[in-house]
């Protein structure tokens, strides 16, 4: 029987949202386990998954690549002690790699699929940037593919508004070298989330992600 996401995992999720304080989680600490786990086992199905057609993520631990669900408020203005969501980086190393890798996130109503790489550091977003210049050719037969963008949306990345020191206006990729994150999204409604065949359904859509993950980590290495 393939693993699958709980009705109960996104109803936790759901009543977090409407009572984001710690007292009711502490008395909720039961369901918030029992979703972790649901989770747990869905990623490692996703990590026996993609290493049949990735294997340089490796042989991960789970628990390496869950995010935690507590958030540092220390100098944040929302006070709210926990996400709302539940999300995985799979990449070589876990969810601290500095490598490019495959991401899913679960939250009521904004659940999605993503990998690629984001928030990585200047030197990383660097040497990215210009293998797109200098193979622009093979990045845009990635990004520009059909099938790349019937799966894929890439229109709302964050972005530099001038381009970066040491590159030239005028190519066919300056949009992407302003990038700040490449981080290609798809959206999950609760109903895909809930599909009995969404690790099968996951599974197909990070195989169409793996050009792109493959060239950002050629790139870095």
């Amino acid at each position: 029987m393939s693993i699958q996401i709980k009705p109960s995992t996104l109803e936790f999720l759901n009543d977090l949202k409407d009572n984001n304080y710690r007292e009711w989680f502490q008395e909720n600490k039961t369901r918030y386990i029992d979703a972790t786990e649901n989770f747990k086992q869905f990623v490692s199905a996703l990590i026996i998954g993609i290493n049949e057609f990735d294997k340089s993520i490796g042989s991960l631990d789970p628990s390496d690549c869950l995010f935690r669900i507590y958030r540092d408020v220390r100098f944040s203005p929302n006070k709210e002690p926990y996400k709302k969501n539940f999300g995985a980086y799979m990449a070589p190393g876990g969810r601290k790699s500095s490598f490019a890798g495959y991401y899913f996130h679960i939250e009521p109503n904004e659940s999605f699929i993503s990998g690629g790489i984001y928030m990585a550091p200047p030197d990383i977003m660097k040497k990215i940037r210009e293998d797109i210049s200098d193979y622009e050719e093979d990045f845009l037969a990635i990004i520009d593919s059909s099938d790349f963008k019937k799966h894929f949306d890439l229109s709302d990345a964050d972005k530099m508004k001038k381009l970066p020191r040491g590159f030239e206006a005028g190519s066919r990729v300056d949009e992407y070298i302003k990038m700040k994150h490449i981080t290609p999204y798809h959206q999950l409604s609760n109903e895909d989330l809930l599909n009995p065949n969404i690790l099968e359904y996951s599974l197909s859509i990070y195989k169409k992600m793996r050009p792109l993950v493959e060239f950002i980590n050629r790139s870095i290495e």
